[in-house]
């Protein structure tokens, strides 16, 4: 859903959970329709901010501890053996957006950074990044261009 709102440049949180709405089914529309009965019986106003409807959809749906783990496994994630960067760069960006963390932030580029392999972790902050996007650049065509031993990493 996040990538159809961004696509659509969707900026509204209201239309965000009415088109998000549309698409639940099975146990997930009978859960929302008795959200929507009991906030009409109690005459409390619909929920309006979409950080908070996925909120309610993470309380509901995901196991207990299912947020608490993935967010300690975005604390320890680097890049791996045999990674390419591009491939970390995937993952990390996917990881980032599951767990709701802004790709803009500076403790997510220094997250990203201190996951790369050390040559290219080192390499990079020469360069006083400003943003992820120039980071993933930077990493691949380092990457790329072989300067480095991988038996270093």
């Amino acid at each position: 859903m996040e990538a159809y709102f961004q696509v659509q440049n969707m900026k509204s949180n209201t239309d965000k959970i009415e088109i998000a709405t549309l698409k639940l089914e099975g146990h997930a529309l009978v859960w929302w329709e008795a959200y929507l009965d009991s906030i009409t019986s109690f005459n409390e106003m619909p929920m309006t901010r979409w950080s908070a409807f996925k909120e309610l959809l993470w309380d509901q749906f995901y196991p207990l501890g299912h947020h608490q783990k993935q967010t300690m496994e975005w604390y320890h994630f680097k890049n791996s053996r045999g990674q390419s960067v591009q491939e970390y760069t995937t993952k990390f960006k996917k990881r980032a957006t599951l767990l709701s963390d802004s790709l803009k932030s500076n403790a997510c580029l220094l997250k990203y950074i201190g996951g790369l392999h050390s040559y290219l972790c080192h390499t990079i902050l020469l360069f006083k990044p400003m943003n992820l996007d120039e980071v993933c650049v930077e990493a691949q065509y380092l990457e790329e261009s072989g300067r480095y031993d991988q038996e270093d990493y």
